[in-house]
């Protein structure tokens, strides 16, 4: 190898996903509404297609595209991007609003110059309204009054426009004609004689009558009589709104002529004799189809004389807005949503953590992610086919639960394993450990310890379950696995005491353990599970050696066992005799005793069924031939022997040495 290399590298660009945005303008029944897509993307990952969903079955691929709505209510609507690398979905709840009603009575619409002319507003479903009163003049009062002036001489005419709007820009326009005549000078002449008042003037038209008779004969008679006619009054009444929603409040405005006294019947069983110009009246409706209530006016002058006159009310049936919901509970708090709405066929639904809905009784989980209480308000629009609709809400308080966490000193590990938990948990009032092994313990807030211990031979898993419970009872749960691997315990057994050359083989009875290290004592370490070893003493005092095992298991787990042995020394018996060589009858030696230092004992055997114990040098004996036994012992009872045996006639001592063990 040269050493030779070479080098390539190629950047990767990864793009977020597109967050989209979708704005409106515009959005009313009836109306062509404008959409925007407002999506931001990285440069270089521009979006290429779009895909709107409207809610109500139609869709477009249009950027910005135009959509007409043809009912009232809630719509979602849905827009899926696509870049050259990624793609991303938002949706927004929209609420077309219901087009406004414009319409109003002017009262008088015709009259002479200068003529005032109030405008009662009797328009629905509107907030603003702008008027143009034809004359050049405006005005923005919901219901204004207005002068006309015409210098003639002819009558003017002049159109009068309401554009009635929404809070959201929906509106409706309404016109209506004024007839102003220029003014009029009045003069007359008259014969009549003053009189005292009070002065009864007859306004009634008095048609002169005569009847002139003839017979065949030529006779003719002729008589004169006065005819007296009295007006008729004209019944006439205008009613604004003609229909409308339950409950529906109409103004009746009364445009009767030459009547002094009026008669209202309103076709729900309510009367009236109001003698006031406009007078209001409300009509319910509590069934499910719409009601139509004729509304009659007898108009009767001084004379007696009337007239009547009716108009139809309908009264669209009443939409009644509820729904039942828990209302206080834990974060996240499923609401358990039931709509129990009445008369209503859409509805939209503001859940108040800015989120909402056009199912009936959408499933729906409130979060409270902080540590204080949080109150949301729900409200729910119900419409019917008609566009009526009604307004409930309902609050929901939303407890937070606690945020349970915790940390193990350790993971795993060999038994007994302590493990510390240090508990991290917040906005708990009180804890529930449970170890997993059956083990609980219940408290306040804090760190606790647990000792985990098995008998198996496998590792054992236990499942550490914390629950934290807040003062209003919310909950949160956490957990972690804690593995304890299986016990390893070290035994073995051994002499505990021996001479001098001690060989031990230790009975290795441990269990759980794979791997046996084993130090001997003497600077010996010895591996495997049955090791043989020999101790040696070349001292005169007894020497302590200490059998330390480990025995470790596959997972690292270790137990230890020490175990001491006394191994004592060997003494080495040797003595002389002095002479070596006796000529017989002459029977005394003197014995030297020349066994190494140490604290033995000594016995000594003559071979002719004597002994002695004593230890000194310059035994002198006087025996018959026969052998001689030394023995030296230490307190391990470690024994040595050394014989002088009487080799013939002339005495002569054998040497021999052995020992042994007592």
């Amino acid at each position: 190898m040269q050493g030779c290399d070479d080098t390539f590298s190629h950047d990767i660009h990864v793009f977020d996903p597109p967050a989209v945005q979708i704005a409106s303008q515009n959005v009313c029944e009836g109306v062509t509404g404008q959409f925007f897509d407002q999506t931001v993307t990285a440069v270089g990952n521009e979006v290429i297609q779009w895909s709107w969903d409207f809610g109500d079955g139609d869709t477009s691929d249009l950027e910005d595209p135009t959509h007409l709505y043809l009912a009232s209510g809630g719509y979602t609507v849905t827009l899926t991007v696509n870049t050259p690398y990624c793609s991303g979905t938002g949706i927004q709840n929209v609420l077309v609003e219901a087009k406004p009603v414009a319409s109003f009575v002017p009262v008088p619409n015709i009259g002479c110059s200068p003529l005032d002319v109030s405008f009662t507003n009797t328009s629905t479903g509107a907030v603003s309204y702008v008027w143009d009163f034809g004359d050049g003049t405006s005005d923005t009062n919901p219901s204004p009054q207005h002068t006309y002036f015409n210098a003639g001489p002819g009558n003017a005419i002049d159109t009068v426009m309401l554009v009635a709007s929404t809070l959201f820009g929906c509106s409706d326009t309404a016109t209506a004609m004024i007839t102003v005549a220029p003014p009029v000078v009045a003069g007359f002449t008259h014969n009549a004689l003053p009189g005292c008042a009070p002065l009864d003037v007859q306004l009634a038209l008095v048609f002169p009558v005569t009847m002139i008779g003839a017979n065949a004969f030529g006779c003719v008679d002729t008589t004169y009589d006065q005819v007296t006619v009295y007006p008729v009054p004209s019944a006439s009444f205008n009613v604004a709104p003609g229909i409308g929603c339950h409950p529906l409040t109409a103004q009746m405005m009364n445009a009767s002529t030459g009547a002094t006294i009026y008669d209202w019947s309103y076709g729900d069983g309510a009367t009236s004799d109001t003698t006031a110009a406009v007078h209001a009246h409300t009509w319910n409706n509590f069934t499910t189809a719409t009601v139509s209530y004729p509304v009659t006016l007898i108009a009767t002058n001084q004379y007696g004389c009337s007239s009547t006159t009716s108009k139809q009310v309908e009264v669209y049936p009443a939409v009644v807005a509820s729904f039942t919901m828990d209302t206080v509970g834990c974060s996240p708090f499923p609401a358990d949503i039931v709509n129990t709405s009445s008369g209503a066929s859409s509805y939209f639904w503001d859940l108040g953590d800015g989120s909402g809905s056009v199912q009936p009784s959408p499933a729906h989980f409130y979060l409270n992610a902080g540590l204080s209480d949080v109150i949301y308000t729900a409200t729910l629009v119900s419409t019917s086919v008609f566009g009526c609709s009604d307004t409930t809400s309902m609050d929901v308080l939303v407890h937070p639960s606690p945020i349970v966490q915790f940390t193990p000193s350790m993971l795993a590990g060999c038994q007994p394993l302590q493990v510390d938990f240090q508990d991290l948990t917040l906005g708990a009032v009180g804890m529930d450990w449970q170890f997993g092994d059956g083990a609980f313990t219940n408290g306040g807030p804090g760190d606790v310890t647990h000792t985990y211990a098995h008998t198996d031979t496998v590792p054992a898993t236990y499942t550490v379950q914390l629950i934290g419970t807040t003062a209003f009872g919310c909950t949160d749960t956490a957990t972690a696995p804690i593995q304890v691997y299986p016990q390893v315990v070290a035994a073995f057994t051994a002499p505990a005491e021996g001479c001098t050359p001690l060989t031990i083989a230790p009975v290795n009875t441990s269990t759980g353990a794979g791997t046996y290290l084993w130090d001997m004592g003497d600077g010996v370490t010895l591996l495997g599970p049955a090791p043989t070893h020999t101790y040696i003493n070349g001292t005169s005092v007894n020497l302590s050696r200490t059998i330390t095992l480990i025995a470790t298991s596959a997972y690292g787990c270790a137990d230890t066992l020490q175990w001491t042995v006394v191994v004592h020394p060997a003494p080495s018996a040797a003595f002389t005799a002095t002479p070596f060589i006796q000529q017989f009858p002459a029977s005394t030696v003197t014995l030297v005793n020349n066994t190494g230092p140490g604290a033995w004992s000594h016995a000594w055997e003559f071979g002719d069924g004597a002994s002695s114990p004593a230890t000194t040098a310059g035994i002198a004996r006087l025996w018959h031939l026969g052998p001689v036994h030394h023995h030296a012992g230490g307190n391990g009872q470690c024994v040595q022997r050394y014989r002088h045996a009487n080799g013939g006639d002339n005495a002569a001592f054998a040497h021999g040495l052995f020992h042994r063990f007592w």
